[in-house]
């Protein structure tokens, strides 16, 4: 299976691992923004991490977006069947 890569204003990240995705989960109840840039750095792979602080301090509000992209791609759109009582 090929490695899925989520682009956003110059921000290439991977899919976070389980380890990661519980640590956003832990932190978003504090501070959404901390932690949606905590798993977008987590999971950085281009460009570098001074490119990539420059980038989000210019528009930071891209590490919701794509947080949640992260998240969704990562199971969070998973579709749940409930059957029985």
């Amino acid at each position: 299976m090929a490695e899925v890569i989520v682009k956003a204003a110059g921000l290439e990240c991977r899919l976070p691992s389980f380890p990661e995705v519980d640590r956003f989960l832990t932190q978003v109840e504090k501070n959404k923004l901390t932690a949606s840039k905590a798993l977008v750095l987590a999971t950085l792979v281009r460009p570098e991490l001074s490119e990539a602080k420059a980038i989000i301090d210019a528009k930071p509000l891209v590490v919701v977006s794509l947080a949640g992209k992260l998240l969704e791609l990562a199971g969070g759109d998973a579709e749940v069947e409930i059957s029985g009582n």
